[in-house]
């Protein structure tokens, strides 16, 4: 059994490299693939369309979980409990399946998604919510070997498109966790905890990707020429060289999670304190983002496709995200509408290296380490995004404190107010608290109003140095991309892990 195998990985082997002596061997090996390996790259999409819906419950309505259970200061630990899983052990479960396969793998990642979106829905405490987050970190860690699977399981040349197919599910999942959620929880049907809603939600879209999983991925087994067991082919990892491949891309990966994690956090902050709170309006500016996204991927797709150029399309992304955090950077109180051609532009720009870092990364290592790599690529944006919002929030924070009092006391006092009154005022007006200053002496509606407008002018002002200080870091992206090597040679017909197709041998032949 094992020599047959053996023989039959060596064919394939055979087959390819024959074939990249033929330029239309691409389009012949694609046609030859059978339709259950479209089916698997779609489960991979889900999969991803799962993930994004599911962190947007934990990150974008976690207040509505802690509105119902308490636990305001522990909330926040629902959108940081499964990133710390992930990046713990996220390479780990990677690794296991670059050695050993990545079919149980993941569905032992999608199961315990599901088993913590369970615990999330019946939570009776924010802690059991936090660990039900923690669970699904387990399925957010399984990235590293779903990311794979989508590229490995078709020729090279059509790494490309396979990104942008699970992209696509990433962009849906991102849609239906806003604006599903947001009907679920602002409405409160029956008087139902929303959150809970989506939250089942969440546990109906893991079992209907676990299905997905199940029915269709069944990919040949790992080459295993030395006869160890699994237990044996993890002891035989090499820790040293994951660490170091971990050294050689975790720095740039974390630059781009930087960036995008700074703007898709800052950018609904800055809407929310300048101009407009409501949940729905949040999701619909944002949506702008996604859309631009989604429109301009198939695009880089093609082009990629075409000419096998992947460098050309990632320094475009970071030129366009470039000039889209400059016009952040110059935002008025009267630029509202004016934000969100730079919200969409910032879309444009980041379609680019969120598919293609992934398709030059896999490209640049040996088939083995290729979930391991997809996985540090994973794990270093949720590192390089929390030090990104770690760095722009003291910055923010740094400035208001100082700009706020400056900037409402200067405007209050032009207004006429009593010296005495300045406390009272400036704290009230601040702390979004009109008692302070309901009985303060002088105080009149002029005044009021001026203090308001100061403040806004404060948070305008005080904002404005996130995207400054996030602009040096899309630079450091870009001077890093004048160093990558063309992907056209590496762009072939090779199938690194092609899907067992005796398994549908009844619908399909196995040619």
């Amino acid at each position: 059994m094992e020599e047959h195998t053996t023989d039959k990985w060596q064919d394939h082997e055979k087959t390819s490299n024959a074939q990249l002596e033929d330029p239309l061997s691409v389009s012949e090996v694609t046609h030859s693939l059978p339709w259950t390996t479209w089916m698997v790259v779609f489960a991979c999409a889900t999969w991803n369309g799962t993930i994004s819906c599911t962190q947007i419950t934990c990150l974008f309505w976690s207040s509505a979980f802690t509105a119902t259970l308490g636990g305001a200061a522990e909330g926040l630990w629902l959108g940081q409990s499964f990133q710390v899983v992930t990046a713990v052990l996220g390479p780990v479960l990677a690794r296991i399946g670059d050695s050993c396969g990545r079919r149980y793998v993941i569905l032992l990642g999608i199961f315990f998604g599901a088993l913590g979106s369970l615990i999330m829905a019946l939570a009776t405490d924010i802690n059991m919510a936090i660990a039900g987050a923690s669970l699904f970190g387990l399925s957010y860690g399984s990235g590293g070997n779903v990311f794979s699977v989508s590229s490995e399981v078709l020729p090279r040349a059509h790494r490309g498109t396979a990104q942008v197919m699970t992209l696509f599910g990433a962009i849906f999942g991102v849609l239906i966790g806003l604006y599903a959620g947001a009907n679920l929880i602002l409405t409160h049907p029956g008087n139902y905890p929303g959150w809970r809603s989506a939250s089942w939600l969440n546990f109906a879209l893991h079992v209907f990707t676990f299905a997905l999983f199940a029915i269709f991925y069944h990919p040949r087994a790992v080459a295993n020429p030395s006869g160890f067991s699994v237990l044996q082919r993890i002891g035989q990892i090499d820790l040293v060289g994951c660490a170091l491949l971990a050294a050689g891309i975790c720095p740039f990966i974390a630059v781009e999670g930087l960036i995008y994690n700074v703007f898709t956090h800052f950018f609904a902050v800055e809407t929310a304190l300048l101009w407009d709170a409501r949940p729905y309006f949040l999701a619909t500016r944002f949506a702008a983002f996604v859309f631009a996204a989604a429109i301009t991927a198939p695009l880089y797709g093609l082009y990629v496709y075409r000419f096998k150029d992947a460098k050309a399309v990632l320094l475009f992304g970071y030129g366009a995200f470039l000039a889209g955090l400059i016009g952040m950077a110059t935002v008025t109180l009267g630029t509202n509408k004016v934000s969100i051609i730079y919200c969409v532009l910032c879309g444009i720009g980041f379609a680019a290296p969120l598919v293609f870092l992934n398709m030059v990364t896999q490209l640049a290592v040996k088939p083995e380490l290729m979930g391991l790599a997809t996985s540090l690529i994973i794990s270093s944006r949720s590192i390089g995004g929390a030090v990104g919002i770690a760095i722009c929030g003291a910055v923010f924070t740094s400035k208001a404190t100082v700009k706020i009092p400056a900037y409402v006391i200067a405007a209050v006092v032009k207004a006429g107010l009593p010296a005495a009154s300045i406390p009272a005022v400036v704290g009230g007006i601040a702390g979004s608290k009109p008692a302070m200053y309901a009985s303060a002496k002088g105080v009149t509606p002029a005044i009021i109003a001026a203090g308001k407008r100061a403040l806004l002018l404060a948070y305008t002002d005080s904002l404005r140095f996130i995207w400054i200080v996030a602009i040096p870091f899309v630079v450091l992206g870009i001077v890093g991309l004048m160093f990558l090597q063309s992907t056209v040679h590496a762009m072939d017909a090779t199938v690194d892990r092609p899907i067992e197709t005796s398994r549908h041998k009844e619908l399909v032949s196995d040619a």
